[in-house]
């Protein structure tokens, strides 16, 4: 299985084909979840009485935890549905479709926490990143779904996720600045306990990191040199290897095609701009790297699922 990559906050590596991607995009959240320098979003939710559905099923690229407040909640995720009462806790990985409804009609309140996995490593090339973040994005370390208070486990690893999620329940939703070294702290514990407590490893093989750590000049090559023209030639000498040999290696171990690694890369860069500046479109584009503003258009697009002056003027809801 390749290994996916986060390309940054928002450009995310899957498991699926882009095709597949772009074909579920319809159901993609369109909300936003934090900053980039605090990749991280608190959701408080309460519903009334004689709902049928409180939110309908969708998926978005960070990961969530629901905390249940108050009276019961059918989550489905995926395959699965989970029916939470006061106290239960659901995970909930990256692109994952997922839904909620009301039990038998009742009212509800229940907490989320999105965040990206640059709140726990922003280096997605390290070996820390790749063993404890990218082996959960890839499916071989499988945390579990659903904890239930009332069959804590003996150690209480349960209990202490409960009040860890009960601290950021106090943050506001809309201002996490003041908060922000208790979030980053809280995340990282919670995570811990999820992974100390995984229903499932498979951690990645000595092979596998090697074959990533040996595409590390590529990617510092294009991180240094996105803005200019970069030919695969220049790229393969970086390993060395033939071009054919060099796409073929790199799409198997990234995940992507080395086209559309830079491209992805480019656009985020750009995303950047267009947001942190007034520069032209046009100025922006030639800048990360793409010559024809049509090009860049497409790309844009496609990648991030609008154009580029609809998301500067933040229509995306990204």
């Amino acid at each position: 299985m390749p290994f996916s990559i986060y390309m940054d906050e928002k450009l995310i590596g899957c498991n699926n084909k882009e095709s597949d991607i772009m074909s579920e995009k319809k159901l993609e959240e369109k909300m936003s979840h934090g900053t980039l320098e605090l990749p991280v979003g608190i959701h408080k939710m309460n519903y009334d009485k004689g709902l049928d559905v409180f939110y309908y099923s969708h998926w978005h690229k960070e990961f969530e935890l629901f905390l249940c407040i108050d009276g019961r909640v059918e989550i489905s995720v995926e395959d699965e549905s989970f029916v939470m009462e006061k106290d239960d806790v659901v995970f909930i990985n990256s692109n994952q479709l997922h839904s909620a409804k009301p039990v038998d009609g009742g009212s509800a309140a229940f907490f989320a926490v999105d965040f990206m996995p640059a709140i726990l490593e922003k280096d997605r090339h390290s070996n820390f990143y790749m063993k404890y973040v990218g082996t959960v994005l890839e499916g071989k370390v499988k945390f579990q779904n659903f904890i239930k208070k009332s069959e804590a486990v003996n150690d209480g690893w349960g209990e202490k996720l409960v009040l860890l999620l009960k601290d950021l329940y106090a943050c506001p939703e809309h201002d996490l600045s003041g908060d922000e070294l208790m979030i980053r702290g809280h995340i990282m514990e919670m995570w811990n306990l999820l992974y100390s407590n995984a229903v499932e490893k498979n951690e990645m093989t000595k092979h596998e990191l090697l074959a990533i750590k040996r595409f590390k000049p590529v990617v510092k090559y294009i991180d240094e040199n996105y803005e200019y023209d970069i030919s695969l030639a220049e790229l393969a000498a970086l390993i060395p290897m033939s071009e054919g040999q060099f796409c073929r290696s790199f799409r198997s171990v990234m995940g992507y095609s080395p086209v559309q690694y830079m491209n992805r890369y480019r656009i985020l860069k750009s995303c950047h701009l267009l947001r942190e500046t007034d520069d032209k479109i046009s100025e922006i584009a030639n800048r990360c790297g793409f010559r024809n503003i049509s090009y860049f258009n497409k790309v844009f697009l496609r990648t991030i699922g609008c154009k580029p002056n609809e998301y500067r003027k933040g229509e995306s809801g990204l």
